[in-house]
């Protein structure tokens, strides 16, 4: 167990909240049912108040999981979204009154299959639950990977993500005491995206105060403590990256410390070689008082930091859409090449019956020939594949193009706020966010 800090008061009633990106994805991930099922015997013999797992791809896995934990943490939901589903699910020692999962309008690239974010529609899982006479509001998310440490193809994507996140934990906090944002964020601390989540909903990040009383470091991912991490990625960073986190913000009527920040799964399974997970879990433990002298929510945070971090974003989107309206230009033209290609290859060989070998042996074309007839259908299917798979990623990034750096499903944003948007939303959706956004 990785202990950073700990501080043994016990005066004060206490929250212990835990996050793990599980690698959950059914034949591809490693030794997942020996895994799932190591995890489910660490929650279901722990002391925890709130969990959140990220990469639960199977509802059988969840069942599982669900089960086998139930005494422990007898309140739960799976998020359902999309395809493949959001990969989200909330365990909670205590009732859960109210669950909603809102999806981010950013979500990848539908063609790369391979990637899968398109496909489980990912977004933020939001669950309130009453702790004896603490409201809690708990967010689950898991943003865009890069899956290019030298690329920035999905940035615009996790800060467009985190934007979204930020606005939807601001509009709905105003009635809780204590608001906990747990997750796979996939972008470091020094980043954009995790500085407009701090900045723009005013959260505060576990880590960095627990660092107060400590100086140890140690990744979530990719560390020398993973039996899963690249080695090539181990060699260049041992310590990994963190990128999995526990943010807070409480409301002025109640005071809350960290009083715990911890990796608190052993770095292998025990009797097995293997970690739980291609990321380490995060556990911390929240120490909260109730101050009646106190009303109302927190102090508001730094606005010209956040400016500047808001304009950051601008430029980042502005790049990001640049280079979709060059990759439209690019697709749009190809699409339109294997069009008149199909038409003029169509033609040539209906009417000028160019002999054809197929196989070492020449076939005379003639339309009644079953193997010309084979042969035409061949062509035009490979043909019409091509095109209409570069009209889809066509049409694909026109979607992304319209829906870019505007969040249009936010219903109330701030002056600033109004001013980012008209600067970086397209003329085909100007006139939609006007009516949604306050003047």
């Amino acid at each position: 167990m990785e202990n950073f800090v700990t501080d043994k008061s016990n005066e004060k009633q206490q929250i212990r909240v835990f996050t793990l990106n599980c690698w959950g994805l059914p034949c591809f991930s490693k030794n997942k049912k020996c895994r799932i099922t190591a995890i489910a015997e660490y929650l279901s013999s722990s002391d925890l108040d709130i969990v959140c797992l990220q990469e639960i791809w199977s509802k059988k896995d969840y069942l599982y999981i669900s089960k086998k934990c139930f005494l422990q943490l007898p309140y739960s939901h799976y998020f359902n979204s999309f395809i493949i589903g959001s990969g989200l699910c909330i365990f909670s020692k205590h009732p859960i009154s109210d669950v909603y999962f809102h999806q981010w309008p950013i979500n990848g690239y539908a063609h790369k299959i391979h990637q899968g974010d398109w496909l489980a529609g990912k977004g933020v899982a939001f669950a309130r639950i009453k702790i004896k006479d603490l409201v809690v509001n708990v967010y689950n998310a898991h943003l865009h990977a890069e899956y290019n440490i030298h690329g920035t193809e999905y940035l615009s994507h996790r800060v467009l993500q985190a934007f979204d996140t930020s606005q939807f934990i601001r509009l709905t906090i105003e009635d809780c005491d204590l608001a906990v944002l747990a997750g796979d964020l996939n972008t470091e601390p020094d980043d954009l995206a995790i500085k407009i989540l701090n900045q723009n909903a005013q959260l505060t990040d576990c880590y960095f105060v627990a660092q107060k009383k400590t100086l140890t470091f140690f990744g979530t991912n990719e560390s020398t403590r993973n039996s899963y991490a690249p080695k090539s990625e181990v060699k260049r960073l041992p310590q990994g990256k963190r990128i999995d986190y526990i943010l807070y913000r409480n409301s002025r009527k109640i005071n809350v410390e960290v009083q715990n920040y911890q990796f608190p799964l052993p770095e292998k399974v025990p009797g097995c070689t293997h970690s739980y997970s291609d990321h380490e879990g995060v556990e911390v433990l929240l120490q909260y008082g109730f101050d009646s002298a106190l009303k109302g929510r927190g102090p508001e945070g730094n606005s010209y930091e956040l400016q500047l971090t808001l304009e950051t974003a601008i430029d980042v989107c502005n790049d990001a859409l640049h280079k979709l309206r060059v990759a439209q230009k690019t697709y749009l033209t190809l699409s339109i090449l294997f069009g008149v290609l199909i038409i003029v290859s169509w033609f040539a060989e209906l009417f000028f019956y160019i002999p054809l070998d197929i196989g070492g042996y020449q076939v005379a074309s003639t339309k009644s020939n079953k193997y010309y007839i084979l042969y035409k259908t061949y062509t035009l299917g490979y043909k019409l594949f091509f095109y209409f798979s570069l009209l889809f990623i066509t049409i694909r990034n026109i979607k992304f193009f319209k829906c870019a750096c505007v969040s249009g499903k936010v219903r109330s944003c701030p002056k600033l706020l109004l001013k980012c948007i008209s600067r970086i939303a397209l003329e085909e959706v100007k006139n939609c966010l006007f009516q949604v956004l306050p003047l």
